[in-house]
């Protein structure tokens, strides 16, 4: 049952078709460029045009996300996403890019030589196997401006290599020896958190659907799994800390959703994505325990699962600038002030 409120018949019908459709997928092993190829099929690019309302897409790719973590088929989407958004920007051709290390990319080198602009460096990157071209956002220290570069994946100076693939994750090392980049542009600090507030949409979503799935799942298990005599849902302490982390998750559900229908507003975003990366930690320790030794090995998915709700919240931007994000904007709103018989308290 999808529970989020004020969803339109088609979006319903999408988000039922993508979970229905990435769960054979999954259960098939596939974990490349399928998923990819599903959300292709239903209108990505559409979903990602300008001409669309900004709240109708902000609710769809939050759907979209949350269909790939319930069916546990993670997807580059959300650095797609943040990738056509800077494109957009700079109004250049949107074809299926993805944003390299992040939005705040300090670590590469750039020299300027006869035949043009060389990167060199080392970054990891989602789904290289899925898209045509690396953006690479390059940020001097103390500067809110970032110059946009762009590398073709084609490009033989440009070395992706596959990390924990046997994990099932998305995430590659891409090592850029003097790889040619061209310039498409210049952004600011504003370009750039929506388009981490745009991206950050798709993982919540992404992370609802992840901590649904695998609550699911881990009281089924305390149901069937039987020790001493008795399943271990029988057990007072199991069920406390089910319920702690169905509280979490029901609170993050609420503020993503949230999040999603305010057009991604970078504000609300940020303040989901705090709650995320909480809720991430609580789900990825009571998962595991709860599974006991099971939890622990790669035949079951949890594992799998658990990085990934981990990788969601520091894909794209850090949980660092997502506070530095919520703080900016309540700095200079009135601080609450409470009057009692002896002092004052703000």
């Amino acid at each position: 049952m999808i529970r989020f409120p004020g969803l339109t018949t088609d979006e319903i019908d999408l988000c039922h078709v993508l979970v229905d459709v990435l769960t054979k997928d999954a259960e098939r092993g596939v974990h490349d460029a399928g998923p990819w190829g599903v959300l292709q099929s239903v209108g990505i690019e559409d979903m990602l045009a300008d001409d669309a309302l900004p709240d109708e897409r902000s609710r769809r790719l939050f759907l979209c996300g949350y269909a790939t973590g319930r069916a546990g088929s993670p997807t580059p989407l959300a650095s797609v996403v943040a990738a056509n958004v800077l494109l957009g920007v700079v109004q250049q051709d949107a074809d299926l890019a993805t944003i390299v290390g992040g939005l705040d990319s300090t670590d590469l080198t750039c020299i300027e030589d006869g035949e043009g602009l060389r990167v060199s460096g080392t970054l990891q990157v989602e789904g290289t196997d899925s898209v045509q071209r690396l953006l690479v956002p390059t940020r001097p220290a103390e500067s809110d401006r970032a110059t946009l570069l762009v590398v073709d994946l084609r490009d033989g100076h440009v070395r992706p290599r596959i990390e924990r693939r046997e994990s099932r994750t998305l995430l590659e090392t891409v090592k850029f020896s003097g790889a040619e980049a061209h310039v498409v542009g210049v952004v600011d600090s504003r370009d750039i958190a929506a388009a981490g507030a745009a991206a950050g949409v798709v993982l919540l979503g992404e992370s609802v659907g992840i901590h649904e799935r695998w609550l699911e799942r881990t009281a089924e298990h305390l149901k069937t799994r039987v020790q001493f005599g008795a399943p271990l849902a029988a057990r007072q302490a199991t069920r406390h800390a089910l319920v702690d982390w169905w509280v979490v998750s029901e609170q993050l559900r609420a503020v993503s959703w949230r999040a999603a229908r305010s057009a991604a507003d970078p504000v609300y975003v940020a303040t989901a994505r705090l709650m995320g990366a909480r809720a991430a930690h609580i789900a990825a320790e009571t998962a595991i325990q709860l599974h006991g030794g099971v939890g622990m090995v790669d035949e079951l998915s949890l594992g799998r699962s658990v990085r990934r709700l981990l990788e969601c919240t520091t894909l794209v931007s850090s949980t660092r600038a997502s506070r530095e994000c919520f703080l900016r904007s309540t700095a200079s709103r009135p601080r609450l002030t409470i009057l009692t018989a002896d002092k004052e308290l703000k």
